[in-house]
């Protein structure tokens, strides 16, 4: 009569949840999609080693929002803007642990009130092709003028050489633009111009 041995097999799950953009290694094999995989593996006993892995992928979390302000600078988790834009910042989720990535949609319309006290002319308005920004300031040599779209984008810039400056705008298309009269770091005067 024979002696049988019979050799322990050995199975092992393992439970992993990692972020979008991670994987996980197990011998040769690289995971990054959530699913439950099998490795048969051999182990020193020369059996049969199973590992099963249970693997869960949180994804990356995108959202964002809109803010307007009337001040100079807005402030977002430690960073000041002080232009309009869009801006993004990558945040871990409190959620997943994993990235979530934030966009921020920022309206800066400081100055609106400024025309009011006859710093800057805009004429005519509204115009077809050309407006003649006026400013009642003394001129240094770092005065520009800067026309924004609605959503604060520059669409151009121009340096302002005498108290009197014309603006073309016949290449833009009709709306409304913002003009933002600048010297050196500080906004002087805004105004409003309709392009017909």
């Amino acid at each position: 009569m024979q002696a049988i041995t019979v050799k322990e097999s050995f199975r092992d799950t393992i439970t992993e949840v990692i972020c979008e953009g991670d994987s996980i290694v197990i011998m040769s094999y690289s995971y990054n999609t959530t699913g439950i995989y099998t490795n048969t593996l051999t182990a020193t006993n020369g059996c049969d080693s199973v590992v099963v892995l249970d693997l869960t992928v949180n994804p990356t979390l995108y959202s964002e929002f809109t803010e307007a302000t009337e001040n100079a600078t807005y402030t977002w988790n430690s960073i000041v803007y002080d232009a309009s834009g869009d801006y993004t910042q990558t945040l871990t989720s409190t959620v997943t642990g994993c990235d979530s990535i934030v966009t921020l949609h920022l309206t800066v319309s400081v100055g609106i009130d400024e025309l009011n006290n006859a710093v800057v002319s805009v004429y005519p308005n509204p115009t077809d092709n050309f407006v003649y920004v006026e400013t009642a300031t003394q001129i240094n040599s770092l005065c520009l003028i800067e026309v924004h779209d609605v959503y604060g984008r520059v669409i151009s810039s121009k340096e302002i050489t005498d108290s009197k400056t014309m603006i073309d705008l016949s290449e833009m298309a009709a709306g409304v633009y913002f003009l933002k009269v600048i010297d050196g770091e500080k906004i002087i005067g805004t105004a409003f111009v309709t392009k017909q």
